[in-house]
C-alpha cells in the first residue's frame, strides 16, 4: 500500500509530532511511505529518505509567516506534484499546523481515501470551514487525547462514528547503561522555543530556586526563535552559569539527559494536546512537573505520577 502522510514536522526533527509521525511510519513500515513536511527548524534538504519514506520538506511555515501567496503557491504546486506522482492509495493527514491547506489544495491531484490524526486544534474548530470540510471528508479521524476528543465530539458532531482517540505511546526503553543521574540536583525543560512552551516561567522559578539552592543547575535543550531572549532573560536574573542552553540535539542526547535529570518540566503555557515529552521522562525514570492544562493531565496525576 502507498500512504502519502501530510505532517508539520517530521524527523530529524524533535517535538511531539513529529515523534508520534515518525511512530506511524515505523508501524507501518511494510507500507511505502511518501512524507510531505515542513524543513522545521533545522537546514534540512527538501528531498530526502527518512525511516525508509521519502521526505518532502516544502517551506510552507515561511510562506505564511511573510505572507508570501507566491510562496504557498509554489508549495501547492509542489504538493500536487508530489501527489500525482505516487499516485497513493491512502491520504493521512496530521493535524497540528497548516498543513490541511496542503491537502485540500490538492485533494484532487489523486483522490484517495483520507485519514486523519488530530493533534492540535483552533479555539473553534467549528469556526474553520476549510478543517470542518477536512474532517466530514475523512474515512477515519484519530484524537490523540480525550480533550481533543471531547472537543471534536463538540465542534463538529457530523464526524462521532469515525472518531476515537488513539493515545501516542513510546518505544520500549534501551538501556543507557553509562548514563546515571547527575551526582547535583539537575532540572531539565526542552522543546522548541516559542513563548507558549512556558520556559520563561522556568527562568522565573530558576531564579527563586537558586536562592534556596544554589546546587541546583537547569538545562534547557532544544532550539528556536526565542532562545536569544531567553538566553538574555537568564544572565538579566543572574543566572550565569547555573542555566545552561544546549541547542537542538538528537534523539539519542536527550534520552541522555532525562536519564541525568533529577526532574523534568513541562511547563506550557497554551495548549497541550496529549505530552509525549512527560511520557518519555517518565520512561526515563525522571519525575515529572507540568502545568496543569489539557492532556497533561491525561498523563501527569498530581501526587500520582507528577
Amino acid at each position: 500500500m502507498k500512504i502519502l502522510h501530510f505532517a508539520p514536522q517530521f524527523a530529524p526533527e524533535l517535538g511531539g509530532i513529529a515523534s508520534l509521525m515518525s511512530q506511524i511510519v515505523g508501524a507501518l513500515g511494510t507500507h511505502e511511505h511518501v512524507v510531505v513536511t515542513s524543513h522545521g527548524l533545522l537546514d534540512l534538504p527538501d528531498v530526502s529518505s527518512v525511516q525508509g519514506a521519502t521526505v518532502h520538506r516544502l517551506p510552507f511555515y515561511a510562506a505564511l509567516e511573510t505572507r508570501n501567496p507566491a510562496g504557498l503557491l509554489r508549495c501547492k504546486t509542489r504538493a500536487g506534484a508530489i501527489k500525482r506522482s505516487f499516485c497513493p492509495d491512502v491520504v493521512h493527514l496530521c493535524i497540528g499546523g497548516p498543513t490541511a491547506f496542503l491537502h485540500t489544495a490538492t485533494a484532487q491531484d489523486a483522490p484517495a481515501p483520507l485519514i486523519v490524526t488530530v493533534c492540535d486544534l483552533p479555539a473553534n474548530t467549528a469556526a474553520s470551514p476549510t478543517l470542518v470540510d477536512v474532517l466530514d471528508s475523512a474515512a477515519g479521524i484519530a484524537a490523540i487525547s480525550q480533550v481533543r476528543l471531547t472537543d471534536l465530539k463538540r465542534d463538529v458532531p457530523t464526524i462521532v462514528s469515525r472518531l476515537r482517540c488513539i493515545y501516542p505511546t513510546v518505544a520500549p526503553a534501551q538501556a543507557l547503561p553509562l548514563v546515571a543521574r547527575d551526582a547535583t540536583p539537575l532540572l531539565l525543560a526542552g522543546g522548541r522555543h516559542v513563548a507558549d512552551k512556558g520556559f520563561s516561567v522556568v527562568l522565573d522559578a530558576m531564579a527563586r530556586i537558586h536562592a534556596a539552592r544554589p546546587d541546583v543547575r537547569l538545562t534547557i535543550t532544544g532550539d528556536g526563535a526565542d532562545r536569544s531572549a531567553l538566553e538574555a532573560r537568564s544572565l538579566a536574573l543572574g543566572l550565569a552559569g547555573v542555566v545552561s542552553f544546549t541547542g537542538h540535539l538528537s534523539t539519542e542526547d536527550v534520552r541522555a539527559w532525562r536519564h541525568r535529570a533529577w526532574v523534568t518540566l513541562v511547563p506550557t503555557l497554551t495548549q497541550e494536546s496529549f505530552g509525549l515529552v512527560a511520557l518519555e521522562a517518565m520512561q526515563a525514570g525522571s519525575p515529572v512537573v507540568a502545568s496543569r492544562l489539557e492532556g497533561l493531565t491525561e498523563i501527569v496525576a498530581d501526587g500520582e505520577t507528577g
